[in-house]
């Protein structure tokens, strides 16, 4: 992520879970593992999974009483400039397939859900993945540029063919919150699978 953004990200991150939302961050935090299965901070991909929480809260929670997500409330009241709103409001949270690096050198993704091919920009790192690993995550677009964020969760590349007959049913719809109740059970699904192993992919993946 931009510098710029990354700043405000965090500033975000940390006004919105310490004093008055204090107990709406705790509130949130309870909700989103229970629609995604149990974390503990020995598991291996803890780290990843509370990065994924603190996208979901910042940009997809709204709390009781609230009228938006808490990034889209920091930025109507720090005004910060429309540029900078516009690179933190206008995410995709997809199922991406990782595409390896182009003859430039850029990151490329296939955005499952939607169909789109994406190459991140220039400010992008390298993502630890393998060509062809599938994951959770989102997607920005800042200074005509993509961008993606920390919060991944990848899926064993075998469940691709189980899931593109609901991707395709759910991307029909067009609704984000369709694609968001879909994509959180992905990840309950995943989190089944790591404690379950001994299962069959088929017998937990297949949406239909």
């Amino acid at each position: 992520m931009h510098r710029e953004l990354t700043f405000h990200f965090n500033q975000t991150l940390v006004q919105y879970t310490a004093g008055k939302y204090y107990d709406q961050f705790l509130v949130a935090k309870e909700r989103y593992f229970l629609l995604t299965g149990a974390v503990d901070a020995d598991d291996e991909d803890y780290e990843a999974r509370m990065n994924l929480f603190n996208d979901w809260y910042l940009f997809n929670y709204v709390a009781n009483g609230r009228l938006r997500p808490a990034v889209a409330d920091y930025l109507v009241k720090s005004r910060v400039k429309e540029e900078i709103a516009a690179g933190l409001l206008n995410l995709n949270f997809s199922l991406f397939e990782y595409g390896g690096s182009n003859l430039r050198g850029k990151v490329v993704l296939k955005d499952l859900l939607h169909g789109k091919k994406i190459v991140l920009g220039s400010e992008q790192g390298k993502l630890s993945l393998l060509k062809g690993d599938i994951f959770i995550g989102r997607v920005g677009y800042y200074r005509q540029e993509y961008y993606a964020l920390n919060g991944m969760r990848t899926l064993p590349n075998a469940v691709k063919p189980l899931l593109e007959r609901r991707l395709r049913a759910v991307a029909k719809l067009g609704s984000d919150t369709q694609e968001e109740a879909l994509l959180l059970h992905l990840e309950y699904l995943k989190t089944r699978l790591d404690h379950y192993s001994h299962l069959d992919l088929r017998q937990i993946f297949a949406l239909g």
